[in-house]
């Protein structure tokens, strides 16, 4: 992970991570994010307007949502991010294929296993590392030169890159998808909220929907975009009654922490985003209980972001679209790294008449 983050705040420790987080933490805040809102709105309409034209004058077409929508969540990031139009839904930028490569990687168990014993094993030139490494040299390249335009323009932008690099200037140097009767459900507190297809609803709005909140949360649970993290103990500690000395490697695991029946209920395998109106179930909800953005001084710093951005995007998607599964289409999920299905998912998606 080194390799693609660098030493930057989410890996980085103790005191280079209390620096980082203080400087970058106002360029996050809600009211910088407020005006990211309206890309977000954008992106969604965007992709509605490409599914539709792939379903053309047909009642439904076959669409493979997860063709466009990781692009159109990377237009996103270039956007609010760094100001930067990628354009991945309509070119295959250099950076785009760069960051499909990273993240959409899922290296045998066995290499994964090796590689923690034996590092060299990533400095071998064989096809994967070369992919791997061909794909950071990129994006390390065009993130420098986006810095470095960043510093030299005299028009500070609104961008997370933007108010990242005027902040730092002032430092010291030193599987299966049934679940129709909840997404009808979803889209009738839309319908209700927004009678126009075509409104384009503001934070403020999107934040009163109850129960597309519910569903970011249930979402979130039932499968976490980091499924565990890496720990060590910066003191003796003792835990359960067990000794756990400084420096002891800790893994927490989020996706089990998440599926725990003494948790969530017998259904914690379930979708099922009307648990989160259950008072018994919310009594136990706490940040060492749900951890979907991690917990702490390492949580998530771009939590928020990803939350507008999940909340937009699906509201205009159920809103104009009813999805159904392709009989006999089976996916698998990638076993490390980020979820990801392979070989991707097809869906019957049909247009809403007004």
């Amino acid at each position: 992970m080194k390799d693609i983050f660098g030493n930057g705040i989410l890996l980085a420790e103790g005191n280079s991570h209390k620096r980082q987080r203080k400087m970058m933490t106002p360029s996050f805040s809600f009211t910088n994010i407020k005006e990211m809102f309206p890309t977000f709105v954008q992106a969604g309409n965007k992709l509605k307007d490409m599914w539709m034209k792939q379903i053309g004058d047909k009642k439904e077409g076959r669409i493979t949502i997860t063709d466009l929508i990781p692009k159109i969540t990377l237009d996103v990031i270039g956007l609010v991010g760094f100001n930067y139009e990628l354009n991945s839904t309509t070119t295959s930028s250099e950076l785009a294929q760069a960051y499909k490569t990273v993240f959409t990687r899922d290296p045998s168990p066995a290499y994964v296993s090796l590689v923690d014993l034996f590092p060299i094993i990533r400095k071998l030139p064989i096809p994967y590392n070369n992919r791997f490494n061909n794909a950071t040299k990129i994006i390390n390249e065009i993130s420098e030169r986006l810095i470095s335009e960043q510093k030299n323009n005299p028009v500070q932008g609104k961008d997370l890159l933007a108010l990242l690099v005027k902040a730092n200037e002032k430092l010291p140097v030193d599987e299966q998808l049934k679940h129709d009767e909840l997404m009808d459900r979803l889209r009738k507190e839309l319908f209700d909220a927004f009678v126009d297809r075509n409104y384009q609803p503001t934070l403020d709005e999107i934040e009163q929907l109850k129960y597309l909140e519910c569903v970011l949360k249930e979402t979130l649970r039932i499968l976490p975009p980091v499924p565990s993290v890496r720990r060590r103990g910066i003191k003796d500690e003792i835990m359960n009654g067990y000794v756990i000395p400084k420096g002891t490697p800790l893994v927490i695991p989020i996706y089990a922490i998440h599926h725990d029946p003494l948790i969530w209920g017998e259904d914690a395998e379930s979708f099922n985003p009307s648990r989160w109106f259950d008072p018994e179930i919310k009594a136990k909800i706490s940040t060492s209980t749900y951890l979907p953005f991690s917990a702490g001084p390492k949580n998530c710093i771009g939590m928020k972001i990803a939350q507008f951005e999940f909340k937009s995007i699906l509201s205009i998607l159920i809103r104009n679209f009813k999805f159904k599964i392709v009989e006999g289409f089976a996916f698998k999920m990638k076993a490390v790294g980020f979820p990801n299905p392979i070989p991707g998912i097809d869906l019957w998606v049909s247009k809403i008449e007004d």
